[in-house]
């Protein structure tokens, strides 16, 4: 069973949307409610959800702050807004801020069920990733990056940003450095190697991240900046993309191995 938590500051919200489906039917049990994004995170801390139903506008603390401290903070819970058709834009933005979908109110039936199905295949893919793969992550990032290419010049540009992949590095300042052309770094990247500039910057940042994660207990922000990350919810998005776990969910899975 996935655990549900529903938040809005309308208690007849709630209660519609609790009565409307047969949450167990659908595989899901409804671990606690909230009436404002205040309560809602405190809650989300103790119950630690798989999935959170909440409202966007809320007073104290509204959808996009509840879903923005959660992901800093570390939950593990994916996001679904509850939304009308005024604040469209706004579900959009959390969308952006980390929300896996949106539901319009009132609320309709088959979009809620939609919304969980959708939820629950997300959860059977990412289930399918193979742990060998996910514990083999960075060497398995090794030998996909290996050059196509013994070019000099290519492996000095590989060289400095092995030592400088968590600076503030752009294909500029490689190309400043190593005084290139940022054409002929940009052209030498997809002809000797296997990717370009930003792909073998962003594999060598989250291999690394998945050693920090794996051997230390740093905290996922201080991962994130160690990585080269300064923007904290950019990592969050590119780690997920890439590795199909949350930074948080990749630490679990080998805290118990």
């Amino acid at each position: 069973m996935y655990k549900v938590m529903l938040i809005d500051d309308e208690k007849w919200v709630v209660k519609s949307l609790n009565n409307m489906i047969n949450w167990q039917a659908h595989g899901f049990h409804i671990v606690d409610t909230a009436f404002n994004g205040i309560e809602g995170y405190e809650k989300i801390a103790q119950h630690s959800p798989d999935l959170v139903f909440t409202d966007i506008r809320m007073p104290g603390m509204d959808g996009l702050e509840l879903i923005r401290r959660c992901v800093e903070r570390g939950d593990r819970a994916d996001f679904i807004i509850a939304t009308g058709y005024k604040d469209f834009d706004y579900a959009k933005k959390a969308i952006q801020y980390g929300a896996i979908n949106y539901c319009l109110k009132p609320f309709e039936k088959a979009e809620i069920k939609e919304a969980l199905d959708k939820f629950s295949e997300r959860q059977l893919a990412k289930k399918a990733i193979q742990r060998t793969e996910a514990a083999d992550f960075p060497t398995l990032l090794h030998s996909a990056r290996e050059p196509k290419s013994n070019d000099t010049t290519y492996g000095k540009m590989i060289a400095y940003i092995d030592e400088h992949f968590h600076e503030d590095l752009s294909l500029q300042s490689v190309a400043d450095e190593l005084n290139l052309n940022i054409s002929y770094v940009s052209q030498l990247f997809r002809k000797a190697g296997n990717d370009t500039f930003l792909q073998y910057l962003t594999s060598k940042r989250i291999a690394y991240a998945c050693g920090l994660l794996r051997d230390t207990s740093l905290s996922v922000q201080e991962v994130a900046y160690e990585a080269g990350y300064i923007n904290y919810f950019h990592f969050a998005r590119v780690f997920k993309k890439i590795t199909g776990f949350s930074a948080t969910e990749y630490r679990e899975d080998h805290l118990k191995k």
